[in-house]
């Protein structure tokens, strides 16, 4: 009978690193593993950066190949190259038969038993016995604590512990070939470099890659066996059409398979992480990133941690290892997955990683961002941060793309407008051609289109809409103290507010008089342009009323408040407005009844998931992308959904942090808001909230026959929908 203070049941990275702390503080360790302890495994075998700056790097001999760069393809072919040195440090890829040993070595003080097969084990009397089946016999040991390390197939193992069994919900499968190249071609194919390539259409919510070791290729392609039931894919078909596609690409056309491999990787925390004298780590506890699935770092962090646990334990602490559940979920909850849940969906969709990789080639923040995400250098908080930024750009960018041809002829018709060589004109024309999404002119063409109007008959009075919400623009960067305006100075600061409120009278009035050029219009009787005046009229007035409200509006107020006050706000301020744009554009089509008002209605969901998005941007956005002053709302005190949500969910303490930020004004206590907005997720509830008023919109025109028009309607709610794919739904939670 062998007796030890920790026996360790796996001697993979997670049994070993354990190992090696228990064993270095002079407890007696023994290691039991089924199966051989240098046998290859399942595993493409690259090692972040970050896992070598924490834990060191291992010798010359085990390193197969640094990994200084990893190209992101997308699925247009196109690639992203993004850096993986951090403080002179590259990533590494390595065979894992010889990194597994390296780590084993480490723990020279620990005693390893390979081809120990378990016959029984039992809790006696505050101790564990377990019998192994070696090749030299049966063998006992004892120990008060012991360390189930044995990954994702212990099932065994698992009852005798009492564990649930892992579920398969969430779980990662992947499928791997090992292709023998010679180190000469990889040379010239991959240098320093590894590849990612994200392909949605072909494998959802997964990814292939290919790893150079020094003289093999290993290229696999891995998601979750959620998406190969429900799709009824077969990655080994899958993979072996990738390789025929991308192997030629490399040069290394026709090399042979020498292994294939494969497995299951958990990827959701599990619960209970402990038990009467044993803690559960790595694979077996659920730590693999939920993002790219692999799990070396985090086994040996979670090694780490329950190490401390059991050092604790035997230096007498209490509830050192009933808390290392906890500690072990903190640790990762905010390190990466908190995080990680939110990319995860924004970076599965096909249109939205082409996206990023185009743009990332000019933004070094999504650059940036997703170097956090490959090498782990630091927690994903950043990184998610950085692409949530990025965000706007991207949506910004795509809804230009999709109304450019309407919107190119809205800002022809508007350089017509103000022609004379005065201050009058050049004050209107320098904040209305100065940019500007040109949203509500744009729906009154796509609204009306859709239901068969005439584009003539449709541009005076998109082009009055525009000069008239311009106008309101102006008026509101008075009330609102604002000091830039479509990337460039506000007409209050650059001429005074005298000047600034007569500019927005001229573009008001302007507005009026394209309104009547309808006179000299056949096509459109005048029934329709009474109607469309009190369309313009009703909007107006509800616009107005609810920028009285929103001036009135003290951060005193805000504890009597709901979510109600807010949407009727936001649907008489920002709601009204695009609902009176698709709704003269259905009035200008002569459509019935019914469609006039489904066209109403999608305009106010519209515009209310519109403003909710546009509060996040003030608080998220740089200027360049919002085309006006950060924080300008949430240092005016402004509500919001996500104000809402965090007095409602904030500890009485955080509460009243709150609202003495909000009395402050300044950048400074704005950075602090925000922070408080991160902690209690106000920023998810307002993209959920989004999410909910985009597909009350789609829901409203679901009916009225395809037609380009009401596509370009439907990609606008698409795009929007873009900052809802960062919401965490319950069931990923």
């Amino acid at each position: 009978m062998i007796r030890a203070d920790v026996v360790i049941i796996g001697a993979g990275p997670a049994g070993a690193e354990a190992a090696y702390n228990l064993s270095e503080s002079g407890l007696r360790v023994v290691v039991l593993e089924k199966l051989s302890l240098d046998r290859e495994k399942p595993c493409g075998g690259a090692i972040q950066t970050g896992e070598l700056l924490e834990f060191g790097t291992p010798p010359p001999l085990i390193i197969e190949r640094e990994v200084r760069e990893a190209r992101i393809f997308g699925p247009n072919g196109s690639f992203l190259s993004i850096s993986t040195i951090h403080s002179e440090q590259s990533g590494i890829t390595v065979k894992r038969s010889a990194y597994d040993s390296w780590l084993q070595s480490r723990a020279s003080n620990a005693q390893f038993i390979e081809k120990a097969g378990i016959v029984s084990i039992l809790r006696n009397k505050g101790a564990w016995n377990v019998v192994v089946d070696t090749p030299l016999g049966n063998t006992g040991v004892e120990t008060p604590i012991l360390i189930h390390a044995a990954g994702a197939n212990a099932s065994h193992l698992e009852s005798r512990l009492d564990l649930t069994p892992l579920s398969n919900k969430g779980m990662g499968i992947t499928c791997q070939f090992w292709l023998d190249a010679g180190q000469e071609k990889l040379d010239r194919a991959f240098k320093n470099s590894i590849e990612f390539h994200f392909l949605p259409h072909r494998v959802p919510e997964g990814y292939f890659w290919l790893f150079p070791k020094k003289d093999v290729l290993v290229a696999g392609v891995g998601t979750t066996i959620d998406i190969i039931r429900a799709k009824r894919i077969s990655l080994k078909n899958e993979l072996e059409a990738f390789l025929k596609e991308n192997l030629e690409r490399l040069g290394l056309s026709g090399l042979s398979v020498i292994r294939q491999d494969g497995g299951k990787m958990p990827m959701r925390l599990r619960r209970p992480l402990y038990g009467d004298g044993f803690l559960v780590v790595g694979d077996a506890a659920g730590v693999g990133s939920i993002l790219h699935g692999g799990g070396i770092y985090q086994a040996r962090k979670s090694a780490v941690l329950a190490s401390e646990a059991i050092k604790g334990y035997f230096s007498g602490e209490v509830g050192t290892l009933s808390g290392y559940e906890e500690r072990v979920h903190d640790y990762f909850n905010e390190r990466e997955r908190r995080w990680d849940l939110r990319l995860k969906p924004f970076l599965t969709d096909e249109n939205l990683v082409k996206r990023i990789l185009d743009r990332g080639r000019s933004d070094s923040t999504i650059r940036e961002g997703l170097g956090i995400l490959l090498s782990s250098t630091e927690g994903h908080r950043k990184s998610y941060e950085l692409v949530e930024e990025a965000s706007f750009g991207l949506i910004a960018e795509e809804l230009d793309s999709i109304i450019r041809e309407e919107k190119e002829l809205i800002d022809k018709g508007l350089k017509e407008l103000f022609k004379e060589d005065s201050e009058l004109h050049r004050m209107a024309n320098e904040v209305l051609l100065h940019g500007g999404k040109r949203l509500r002119a744009v729906l009154v063409l796509l609204a009306g289109q859709a239901l068969g109007a005439e584009l003539n008959d449709l541009l005076p009075v998109a082009m009055a809409y525009e000069v008239s919400h311009t106008a309101s623009l102006v008026h509101d960067d008075i009330i609102d103290g604002g000091e830039w305006r479509r990337g460039a100075e506000t007409l209050h600061r650059r001429y005074g507010i005298g000047h600034a409120i007569t500019a927005g009278d001229a573009l008001l009035i302007k507005g009026f008089e394209m309104m009547s050029s309808y006179e000299a219009n056949a096509g459109v009787d005048k029934a329709r342009v009474i109607k469309l005046i009190k369309v313009g009229c009703r909007s107006g007035l509800e616009a107005s009323e609810g920028e009285v409200r929103d001036i009135n509006f003290s951060p005193e107020e805000i504890e009597s408040k709901s979510l109600e006050d807010y949407i009727e706000l936001i649907r008489m301020k920002t709601g009204a407005l695009l609902e009176a744009a698709t709704e003269a554009g259905a009035i200008l089509a002569n459509a019935s009844q019914e469609n006039v008002k489904a066209m109403r209605e999608f305009g106010k969901n519209l515009g209310i998931a519109f403003q909710i998005y546009d509060d996040a941007k003030d608080l998220l956005a740089s200027s360049t992308v919002s085309l006006k002053s950060r924080f300008t709302d949430i240092k005016k005190g402004k509500l919001t959904a996500q104000l809402i949500h965090t007095m409602n969910s904030a500890s009485s303490e955080d509460r009243k942090r709150l609202l003495h930020l909000l009395s402050l004004g300044t950048t400074e206590s704005a950075h602090e808001i925000l922070d408080l907005y991160r902690r209690y997720d106000a920023l998810g509830y307002n993209q959920k909230l989004s999410r909910e008023y985009l597909e009350r919109a789609l829901q409203t025109i679901d009916f009225i026959p395809s037609n380009p028009f009401l596509e370009k309607l439907k990609d606008i709610v698409r795009v929007l929908g873009y900052w809802t794919r960062f919401a965490v739904s319950q069931e990923n939670q």
